[in-house]
């Protein structure tokens, strides 16, 4: 045991980048959760200089409560009390004016966009009537009262809108539209739309949203009991633009790595990832993850240094918390990092005892597996249900997926160029899809699809995320020794 903590210690001691992380973690935690949360944290580092002995690790302590001070700072003033109060001060004033920054996404019983304000910090929800359409960059005017957002059956609605910058809501059903703000932001999204109106001319529903969603991660328009399968399936993830995505890019992007210089194939790689992520939108938090961790990579790359899976993650969450500090509390966040350390913990030891399956999908289900188990703690504390059949309906669905996107590519392509052409090619696309959809939907209407399992506490999530961890340091530790032995 002493062994491992001498070696975990002066591993981590190497790592400043991830001690400067869980620094600005620890920050972040006490501030939203009340400073008791840290007490231990002193008695810990302590039991760890008793044990090691390592000066280093005073250099360690140093790095770490800068990383907490700077998630202090963040967070306040983000969400601080002062941020606060002023939203609050807001509360029953009117505006009269707001600018549209998103793409609209129909609810039951209304139309909800949300807006800015140049005289306000923070965003509005803006809920219209059903029917209203309007477009990334109108500008409206009408007399739009900022409202504060209402609890929903036990659910912090107000918090959830925080975490994604939105500080107020606003429900008007009279007002007109004066101009347009034309931005980057604003062209792109009004590509997507058109991209997305391009697929629904040559492909059918749920279809069309289908290869939307695989594409650049659009859910507004896709059917209601469709997303519904997707969830009770466990295959949301299919239309959630992240790693894989950016993944495939990279990969294909360095492959030209024998033909031109090695700084020319990664500054052409930045360029096409910037954007791809740009296409699919920066607030698209998986994707922006994979992106930024990509960007990691590939400037290790670029220096020609090999860059610790550690580090990586550390500046992709330093970056995240410091653009959104109140990003690390949304599910999206908990679920994009622990399905990466899932697999990365869980992926090899799960194969090393699947010898029974068959080699061709043994790894493609470890994968799975891992992945479905990281994140299932974070699914039922949130959801309170569990999908039953979700290891099945992936392993039928997700090896049809990369060939699904790029047949959906090039129908929109060709349905760019021509629609003739674009619904000839819509007949080869189809099948594949017919076979995505009718496994999920199919899945996805048994009764025992998922079960319900309310009341799970905090800390069962917690134990077993602090085993996952256990779990990656206990590999890397077996790795050095065996690496000593080898020697």
């Amino acid at each position: 045991m002493i062994g491992q903590i001498n070696f975990l210690t002066s591993y981590l001691i190497n790592l400043p980048l991830l001690q400067l992380g869980i620094g600005v973690l620890f920050g972040i935690v006490s501030m939203r959760y009340g400073a008791e949360v840290i007490n231990f944290a002193p008695l810990v580092v302590l039991s760890i200089l008793m044990l090691t002995r390592q000066l280093k690790m005073i250099l360690c302590l140093i790095i770490l409560s800068f990383g907490m001070i700077l998630g202090v700072l963040r967070y306040d003033q983000i969400y601080g009390e002062g941020k606060i109060k002023e939203v609050r001060e807001n509360f029953d004033n009117s505006v009269n004016e707001l600018t549209i920054i998103s793409d609209g996404e129909k609810g039951q019983y209304n139309m909800s966009y949300v807006a800015t304000n140049r005289e306000i910090d923070g965003k509005v929800l803006l809920k219209l009537d059903r029917n209203e359409k309007l477009s990334y960059g109108d500008i409206l005017s009408g007399e739009f009262r900022l409202e504060q957002p209402q609890e929903i059956d036990e659910f912090d609605y107000e918090f959830y809108l925080n975490t994604q910058g939105i500080f107020y809501t606003s429900k008007v059903f009279d007002f007109e539209k004066i101009g347009y703000e034309d931005s980057v932001y604003a062209r792109l999204s009004h590509f997507r739309v058109a991209m997305g109106q391009r697929l629904r001319r040559v492909l059918p529903e749920p279809h069309a949203s289908l290869v939307a969603g695989l594409l650049w991660g659009e859910r507004a328009n896709m059917p209601e009991n469709f997303k519904e399968n997707l969830s009770r399936t466990g295959t949301t993830h299919i239309i959630a633009v992240s790693g894989f995505n950016v993944s495939i890019i990279v990969v294909y992007v360095l492959k030209l790595a024998g033909l031109l210089p090695r700084r020319v194939v990664v500054g052409l790689t930045i360029i096409v990832l910037s954007g791809f992520l740009l296409l699919v939108g920066l607030d698209n938090l998986p994707a922006f993850r994979a992106g930024v961790m990509g960007f990691a990579v590939l400037a290790s790359k670029g220096i020609g240094r090999k860059t610790s899976f550690l580090s990586i993650i550390s500046i992709a969450v330093m970056v995240l918390l410091a653009i959104n500090p109140l990003a690390l509390f949304t599910v999206s966040f908990q679920l994009s990092f622990a399905a990466m350390f899932g697999i990365v913990a869980l992926t090899r030891p799960l194969e090393a005892k699947l010898e029974i399956v068959p080699k061709k999908i043994r790894s493609e289900m470890a994968t799975t597996i891992s992945a479905i188990l990281a994140t299932a703690p974070i699914t039922v504390l949130n959801f309170e249900s569990f999908s039953i059949v979700a290891l099945i309906v992936n392993l039928f669905v997700l090896p049809l997926i990369p060939l699904l996107s790029l047949l959906g590519l090039i129908n929109l392509i060709t349905a760019t160029v021509s629609i003739q052409l674009g619904r000839i090619i819509s007949y080869f696309v189809i099948p594949f899809m017919d076979y995505v959809i009718k496994a999920i939907n199919i899945f996805g209407e048994l009764s025992f699809a998922s079960v319900d399992i309310p009341g799970v506490g905090k800390m069962i999530p917690a134990a077993f995320y602090i085993f996952i961890v256990i779990i990656i340091f206990e590999i890397i530790f077996r790795n050095h020794v065996k690496a000593q032995n080898d020697f």
